[in-house]
């Protein structure tokens, strides 16, 4: 099996992750920019998925020990074939959100959409990690961030949504 193949568990919820890291630096100097680069990474992420999905729909279930630890002690994520369905599931609908949203995030949140745009790829790598690993502290990694994300999310409007953020 190829190692981009063999890595695919990894890569489902890393790529979402890591462009969240980059929109926030291009927040500063190319917010426009930092779309392109939120878009392309759920894309990308999505096609990954689709084919973990191909790939353990043909060949069985994936897994990747991080670390060189196995099971009961390391990071084991594990792409089966429900695994893959939510994970395309969760990557492509957000994609389709934040590949539509640009003209609502303008009046509503002007000037903060790179602050949009990498917390939703922040939720979407949170709840993409909670869909492939294999491990419950992991779980609660991915649950955290997620939740975490999400928080932030809704306190990131007007009015009253930092009071709403706080009570959710």
């Amino acid at each position: 099996m190829p190692a981009l193949a063999a890595n695919l568990p990894v890569l489902v919820f890393f790529v979402p992750f890591v462009a969240a890291l980059v929109v926030v630096m291009l927040a500063a100097f190319a917010p426009r920019v930092a779309r392109w680069v939120a878009v392309a990474a759920l894309a990308k992420a999505t096609i990954l998925a689709l084919w973990g999905w191909r790939l353990v729909m043909e060949q069985g279930t994936l897994r990747l020990s991080l670390g060189g630890w196995t099971a009961p002690l390391g990071v084991e994520l594990v792409l089966d074939p429900l695994a893959a369905m939510m994970a395309t599931l969760v990557l492509g609908t957000a994609t389709v959100i934040v590949a539509s949203t640009g003209a609502t995030l303008r009046s509503e949140l002007p000037g903060r959409e790179p602050l949009f745009l990498a917390l939703s790829l922040l939720l979407t790598a949170g709840l993409t990690g909670m869909v492939v690993t294999g491990d419950l502290f992991n779980l609660f990694v991915h649950v955290e961030v997620a939740s975490l994300s999400a928080y932030a999310l809704v306190a990131s409007g007007d009015r009253g949504a930092p009071r709403a953020g706080l009570r959710y």
